[in-house]
Parts: structure tokens; sequence; C-alpha cells
């Protein structure tokens, strides 16, 4: 009795030194046997739920984060921990320093707060983002992990003295004249405080959360390089994990390898797989185990970063290990007297390409790339059901699909009942080459089936003279990154969804710069450009990268496609890049058509890859240039020369950008379609261009395209120049949403039954993959020479009118009904 009195007195005054201050374990939340992860992990959850930045105005969370800030600083010291456990806080107040007089919330996420609350103000310069690769290990990542990094950062110090600061250009505008203006840049700048750049060290806490994954980052806000006229940037801190001598990670699974004897693979075994945090893994196999076999473990896999509870599955894959010694003939006699596999005969097949069947099926029923297939290919055009043709008006939509278990052919309307009631997993759509899943309720992507399709698809677009499609397709990386995709704040800048109802950006016009406004907001509106810009495929080889007008365009879709941004864009530095390197220069008002084609030719010098880059013998569009100009707006046209006298044929074959549609005069109104047969017609030339072998004359011009772009860029020419009239031709061109370019092609001269009506759905199929929809419209008001630019364009099925920064809505029928300039 006498030895528990003075432990309970003992006790007694310990809870009494506690309680005379504030108890840092309660206010963390975590138990006195706590370990430094734990206590780190604890004061980055609080910090982040408690910071003042928050709670704008409540007194009680600031106190509450003063108080998370002095226990973390006490109990993230060994030296201070112990005295806190012996004397509390009044002890630890007694060594200095203690009770929050440094703020350690800075240590784990930088200035996260931007140093005085609230959002960045994006018309504020930044400096440059650094980015470090943080290497881990897959047991830091199962178990979570804190790593100490000790930085010399680059901060800008008071000095004497003042320096030019926030230089920009601005373009003035001066009068030359009666109706005469001048434009020109000049650079304006403000006087601000001298400074100088000095070293800090800082000490960051970066925390490798339990289930993170490759490529996520931790972002210190304001610990990057400086900006001498505004903020830092930021420092990220990017998972990059090593490689496993045991275990692959695929998500938040888990895959290893286990190779077994033969024996056990025969017989049976059990053993155990030591995981990442040291727990064991029992595996008990009492069947056979052929090579190749896998066994899957729930909740063995890697923790979900969402939920640390949840966790994924362990792939263990076996291979066995066969015996090199010989066996005798006994032996082998009771081998086979056991397995009785006399009967199975060897099996020889190419096993190199998985998806074999499926490559049949794009090339029979889906792209088929010969006429003989597309022909057949029509019996399966027409749902049983609902027999509706998918060619012919009254079918649109309906999407016609063949189940991959049986030859059953319905649209996917009527071939759902069908999946359900056989319980057949999968449908081939026969209008895309896609794989519909009954369970997904949806059209399911797989990577090395896409690289199929892509394959089928572009051998029957090149064997009809259409360009070659290209498609991001993503690796399983990127699919990972894609499905922890978070909506993310204003630093971060994401493409517009497809269900985005925001306004179109309006361009600023600087002073008669509609003409390339109009052009801007054409290139702006390309999904196939918007994808390229937007996933950074740009490598610039220009010196200095200033002058390069792909980096300028970058710029443009990145801040065009700023969900968080609702500015009108101004385009000062690309009219000035096109002015410096062009001779659109002056006062006159300029043609759209005349700054695209200047603006297609700089992006096509700018977007060649370095070997085409240093390469003399590469001009426009030529075959080796593989850059996203010549992908998308290259077309061939191909130009015939018939001898009526001997039959000879000369062909030659010229890249273009564009199509210039010349309009007849005396004319009131006629259809694209029509302008488009003139272009095409047959022409007899003159006397000055005799046949190549019997010299006589009247040769028979015939043009074609044989090779269409995947943005065709029809030009209305209605401008007319000559030396006694200058005006703009006033004739109204109609046409629809849908054009057919394949009556102007050299497949359909060449081979017109695959093109003819009379053929029905085997018609309708190559017809289709020559259509176009109408995705942006340019026109000129006004006379030649003084009017304006405005366009029309469209995005997620809604049609705007652009008038440089005045965005609006119209419905179609106001873009069918305007006098057209270009689409």
């Amino acid at each position: 009795m006498r030895l528990i009195e003075p432990l309970l007195l003992g006790l007694a005054v310990f809870a009494e030194i506690v309680l005379s201050g504030r108890d840092f374990y309660k206010i963390l939340g975590v138990s006195r046997n706590a370990n430094a992860n734990q206590i780190k992990k604890a004061y980055r959850k609080l910090a982040k739920e408690l910071h003042p930045d928050k709670h704008h105005g409540d007194d009680s969370a600031h106190e509450k984060f003063q108080d998370l800030g002095a226990a973390y600083e006490t109990l993230s010291d060994k030296e201070k921990r112990a005295i806190y456990d012996r004397s509390g806080e009044e002890g630890v107040n007694k060594m200095g320093n203690g009770g929050g007089g440094h703020d350690p919330f800075s240590s784990f996420f930088g200035d996260f707060f931007g140093g005085g609350g609230g959002e960045r103000d994006e018309r504020v310069p930044r400096g440059a983002d650094v980015v470090v690769d943080l290497w881990v290990s897959l047991e830091e990542l199962y178990s979570g992990h804190f790593v100490e990094v000790k930085r010399k950062k680059a901060v800008y110090k008071a000095a004497s003295g003042t320096r030019q600061c926030n230089c920009r250009h601005e373009m003035r505008t001066e009068q030359m004249g009666m109706g005469r203006f001048q434009m020109y840049q000049v650079k304006v700048c403000d006087e601000c405080p001298n400074v100088k750049l000095a070293q800090e060290t800082r000490t960051l806490e970066v925390e490798v959360e339990s289930g993170a994954e490759d490529g996520d980052e931790q972002v210190f806000v304001g610990e990057g390089e400086p900006h001498v006229d505004g903020e830092p940037g930021d420092l990220k801190f990017r998972v990059r994990t090593q490689k496993h001598p045991r275990f692959e990670r695929k998500g938040d699974d888990l895959y290893t390898n286990v190779t077994v004897s033969l024996q056990d693979a025969l017989v049976g075994f059990s053993m155990e797989i030591d995981h990442l945090d040291g727990h064991k893994v029992q595996i008990v196999r009492e069947k056979v185990t052929w090579p190749g076999a896998r066994i899957k473990k729930k909740e063995e896999g890697m923790p979900s970063k969402e939920d640390s509870n949840t966790k994924g599955s362990l792939f263990i894959i076996f291979d066995v290990q066969f015996p090199k010694g010989e066996i005798s003939q006994i032996q082998k006699d009771a081998i086979m007297e056991i397995l009785q596999q006399q009967d199975v005969n060897p099996v020889i097949y190419n096993g190199y390409r998985p998806n074999y069947k499926y490559d049949a099926l794009l090339s029979h029923l889906v792209f088929p790339s010969d006429p003989t297939r597309t022909f057949k290919k029509r019996a399966f055009q027409l749902c049983a059901d609902c027999d509706e043709d998918e060619s012919s008006a009254k079918g649109t939509g309906v999407l016609i699909s063949v189940c991959l278990s049986c030859p059953t052919f319905h649209c996917l309307t009527h071939l759902l009942p069908h999946l359900r009631d056989a319980k057949h997993a999968f449908a081939l759509s026969l209008e895309t080459g896609y794989i519909y899943c009954l369970r997904c309720g949806d059209f399911v992507y797989d990577r090395l089936m896409e690289v199929t399709r892509m394959e089928a698809l572009n051998k029957l677009r090149s064997n009809l003279g259409l360009s070659v499609l290209s498609s991001w397709n993503p690796s399983d990386e990127d699919l990972s990154r894609l499905a922890r995709s978070k909506s993310s704040d204003g630093a971060v800048i994401r493409p517009r969804s497809i269900n985005y109802t925001g306004p179109v950006r309006g361009l600023v016009n600087m002073g008669n710069t509609c003409f390339m406004n109009c052009i801007l907001q054409s290139l702006l509106h390309s999904p196939s450009l918007r994808d390229f810009f937007l996933s950074h495929h740009h490598r610039c080889n220009n010196v200095p990268p200033t002058s390069c007008l792909v980096c300028e365009m970058q710029n443009a879709f990145q801040f065009f496609y700023n969900a968080n941004n609702r500015h009108s864009f101004v385009p000062h530095t690309m009219l000035h890049t096109v002015w410096t390197r062009s001779s659109l220069t002056g006062y006159s008002q300029h043609d759209a058509h005349e700054f695209f084609i200047t603006a297609i030719e700089m992006l096509h010098k700018d977007s060649r890859s370095e070997e085409a880059f240093k390469s003399p013998t590469l001009n426009h569009a030529s075959r080796d240039c593989k850059c996203i100009i010549d992908q998308l707006f290259t077309g061939q046209l191909q130009s015939d020369l018939f001898c009526l006298s001997c039959g000879n044929i000369s062909t030659k074959v010229d890249p273009c950008w564009d199509i210039s549609l010349n309009l007849p005069q005396g004319e009131r109104e006629l259809s694209l379609e029509r302008c488009l047969e003139g272009y095409v017609c047959s022409e007899v030339l003159d006397s000055s261009f005799p046949c190549s072998r019997c010299r006589s004359e009247g040769l028979q011009k015939q043009l074609s395209f044989l090779k269409t772009p995947v943005i065709c860029v029809l030009h209305l020419k209605r401008f007319e120049h000559d030396t006694h009239l200058r005006k703009k031709m006033t004739t109204r061109v109609t046409f629809a949403e849908k054009l057919d370019m394949s009556p102007y092609t050299t497949s359909c001269r060449k081979q017109p039954k695959l093109f003819d009506g009379k053929n029905g759905s085997a018609a309708h199929i190559n017809r289709r993959s020559f259509e176009y929809t109408l995705f942006a419209v340019v026109q000129h008001e006004g006379s030649l020479d003084s009017g304006h630019y405005t366009a029309f364009v469209r995005s997620n099925n809604t049609w705007y009118l652009c008038d440089d920064e005045r965005i609006r809505t119209v419905p179609v029928e106001k873009v069918r009904e305007l006098s057209r300039r270009r689409m």
C-alpha cells in the first residue's frame, strides 16, 4: 500500500501540470504514444480545415489554428515533447520559443493560401514553376511517408534606387490623313522600387500519402522561381515510383509472379508472400496450376487514395518450372498413364496478334477496304425489328450493331433486350467499330483494340483518298491520371467539358483587326487543334522562342479554354509575331483569307519536327512533314491533262490548304455544291498548252481531289480586282450543315459504282466517309474599302456570333441565311 500511494500522487501531479496548460495531444487528436508520422498527418489534415483563410471573421477558428500550430511545434520536436510530457506547456514556455511563435504550416504547404487569402489574381505575372521528381518506394506508397527537403530559394529583397517594371506592349493608332490610319506598337513601363536577389533556406515536409499514385503532385504555392514584377511560382513535388523487385502496381491493384515446381503445380501447394508492410498473405492451391494461371486476393492491393480503408486486389500469376534432368522410360510410362493425354494434338497458331478476330470483323463489316466487302455490308444495314435503313433519313441516329456471341444484327435499341435475354456481354457497332459492354451500359475503351480500329479505319480512308486520322491513344498511366482527376482551383488550366454551357470567349479588336479575330475564332473551335495544343505536344525549335506562332497559339488555347477565366482574350503578341514575320503590316484593311494563309504557313513552319526543321528541302505540305498543320489542313489536288488526239494522260498532284471558289457573274443565288462542281469541271486549254507526246493542241483539263483534308477550308472569292474595276460580288451562296465531298474526288471518278446512289447502303457507306460538318463561317459586311468581319462558330452544338469581344448565341437558321465569306 505504501508503494501505490507515491505512484498515485505522481499521476495526480502530472495531470495537474497538463491541465494547467493546453492538451496538445487532444488538440491534434492523437494518442500520447503517437509516432512522428502520425503527428505530422494529424497536423496536416487539421491545418487545412482550420486555416483562417477558410474562416474569415471567425475568431474561434483563428484561435484553434494558433493552438494547432503550438501543439505541432512542441510535439514534433523530440526535446520539447519530452519536456512537455514531464512538465506540460509551462515547462516548454520556460525553455523559450514555445506557444506558437513559429508557423509550421508553411513547411507543409508553402504559402498555400497566397499569404493574404483568396484566389490569385490572374493578371499578376508569376515566376516559373519548379517541378521536382520525388522517387519513393512502393512500401512508402503503401504505408505513407514523410520526406524532409531543404531548399535554397531565390527571393527578391528591397534595394536602393528604382527600376523599370510592368513593361508591356501597347498598340497605338495615328491618323495619317483623311481616312488613313497607321498602327504601331510601343513599349510602356512603370517605375518601381529596386530589388536584388538573395538566397533563403527553407525546410519543407513533403507527405507521400498512403495510396498516392505515380504522377501525383504536392504543390507548395509560392516556393518556385521568383518574378521581379509579380509573385513567385510554385514548387511541385511529383511522385515517381521506384521499380520494385517483387510487385508491379496497376491502379490500386498489385501484381506479382510466383514460380512453382512441376510437382507443386500438379498436386497443389501452400505458401506465404511477404506484403509491402510485412504482413503475410497466405496462398493455398489444391488444384492443378498451369503456366499463366492467376489467383486474385481481394483487399490485398494498394490502399485507395480517397479511402485508405479500401484496398485493391493482389493478383498472383504463376509460372511452372519444369525439371531439366532426364527421366527414365518407366517414369515416362507412369506419367502418361496418369495424365491420359494421348489424344491431345499440338495446335499451331499465330499468337502475335491477340485481336485478330476483332481485326477480321473490322475489315469485313465495319471498314470494308474493297468493293466486294462493301457490297456485302449492305445486307447488315437494316434492323430486323424496326426495319429502318441506317442510311435513310427516317433511320437517322439508328446505330446498327452486331452481337459478338451470335450473328444477330439490330439497331442498338433492339439489340439490348437480346443481350440481356441471351446473357451475351458485348456488341460491335458497324458504324464506328467500338465495343459495347452490357454490364457497363456504354461503349468501352481498350488501348490495343483502339490501335487495331484506327489501322482499319485509316486503311479504308487511304483507299478512298481521305486524310489519315490520328487520335490520342492514352496509355495505362494516362488512364490512371484521368481516373483520379478532380475539380481543381484556378491555378490549373482545364479544358472545358462537353457539357460546358458558359459563354464563348471574345477577342479584343486592337484597331481594324477583325480580320484576325474571326480566323482565330475558327481555329480555336477546331476540336483537333484544341486536343493538340491542350496536350502540350509542341516542342519549340525557334530561336528566340518568342517568334514562334505555334507557341502563341498554344497560349491562346490555354487562355481560351481556362474554365475559371471569363475575360476576353487580347491577341496582341500573336499580331506582333505575324506582323514581324510577314507582309501583313500597315494601316490598310486586310483580307481574312490573306491572314489565314499567312498564319497557316507560319504555323506549318513553326510546328515541324526538329529533323524537318533542319531540312531545307521540306516545303509547303511536304509528304515528309508530319506536323499538325499538315495532318489537318493539307489535301492533294490532282490535275489530269487528256489529249484528245493521241489519248495521252499526264497527271500532276499538288498540295492545297484551302479551296478558292470563283463566283460566276450574273448569278443572284447558287449552292455551294454548284461552286464545287464548277471548280472540278473539265475545261479545254488554249494553244499555249500542247500535248507532251504528239504536240497537238486542245488538251482537256480535269481537276479532282486525290486526298481530302481533315479540315476542309472553302474560300468564296467575293472580291474582284482588275485595272478598271474593284468591287465586291453580292452573289448569295447557300449551303447546309453537312457537305458531301465524294462527287469531287478522284476515287469517285475512278470507281463511280462505289458512290452510285442506285447501290443503296453500299454507296452511302462510302459517301459518309467524305461527309463534312460545318463548324465555322466567316463573313464580311460592308464595301471593299471599308467593312467588318464577323465569325459564326459552333461550340457544343450551339452556334455563336463572334463580333470581336461581343459574343451571342444565334439559331442555325441565321447561319444559313447569311451571305457567306469563308467556312
